[in-house]
C-alpha cells in the first residue's frame, strides 16, 4: 500500500468520470428538451428552454459550421476551454 499520501496525476486533456457525467446529463436534457418543445408545437405552445441556446447541446458541444455539419475545430476548442 502506498500510504505517502500522494495521488497520481491524471493526464491534463483527460475527461475526469464528474466531466463525463455532466456531459451525459447535459446530451439527456438536451434531447428532453426537444421533445418537450416539440410536444409544444404540436399542441400550438411555446416551450420555454430551461438552458439558454448558447448553452444547449447542438451549439456547445457539437457546434455546426455554416454548411450544417459538425465544425470540429469550434468542437474542440470547447473541449480544451472546459479542461483548461
Amino acid at each position: 500500500m502506498m500510504s505517502s499520501g500522494k495521488r497520481l496525476a491524471a493526464p491534463r486533456n483527460s475527461i475526469t468520470t464528474d466531466r463525463r457525467s455532466w456531459l451525459l446529463f447535459l446530451k439527456y436534457l438536451d434531447g428532453l428538451e426537444q421533445d418537450r418543445a416539440d410536444e409544444a408545437g404540436l399542441e400550438g405552445k411555446k416551450y420555454n428552454f430551461i438552458l439558454d441556446k448558447a448553452y444547449g447541446w447542438e451549439n456547445w458541444a457539437a457546434p455546426k459550421g455554416k454548411d450544417g455539419k459538425l465544425d470540429h475545430n469550434a468542437a474542440q476548442q470547447a473541449t480544451i476551454s472546459e479542461t483548461s
